[in-house]
């Protein structure tokens, strides 16, 4: 730890241990709450939306660690990204230096859902 950091840990706005599930070191006040859709198909590309606090323009998605993808900055409160998984299951979603992670299902097809009309009945 560099002097600079070992003050700015004495103020205790800095902390050299602290990462989030993507190994990287996390900033704080900046962190993961969710993700929307929670659920993809396999082999569809679908825009996911981070939401999460303290968000700026330049952080990156990542998925089970992977590299970051093409990221939209929305707000400081949302970003966004194109995914597309490639195995059904569940996926961690991180952003870098944001602690907290969300979960991304991947499904092997798209669930059936009724017509707005049928399921009303």
């Amino acid at each position: 730890m560099t002097a600079l950091n070992r003050e700015v840990a004495q103020l205790g706005e800095y902390s050299d241990d602290a990462h989030n599930g993507n190994g990287q070191a996390v900033t704080p006040g900046r962190s993961v709450t969710g993700v929307a859709p929670s659920s993809v198909v396999v082999s569809t590309p679908t825009q996911i939306t981070v939401n999460g606090t303290g968000f700026i323009d330049g952080n990156d998605i990542h998925v089970d660690g992977g590299p970051a993808l093409a990221t939209t900055f929305v707000s400081a409160t949302q970003l966004r990204a194109s995914v597309t998984a490639t195995a059904a299951g569940p996926h961690t979603v991180t952003v870098g230096g944001a602690s907290g992670t969300a979960t991304l299902t991947a499904t092997a097809t798209a669930g059936t859902q009724a017509a707005p009309e049928e399921a009303a009945k």
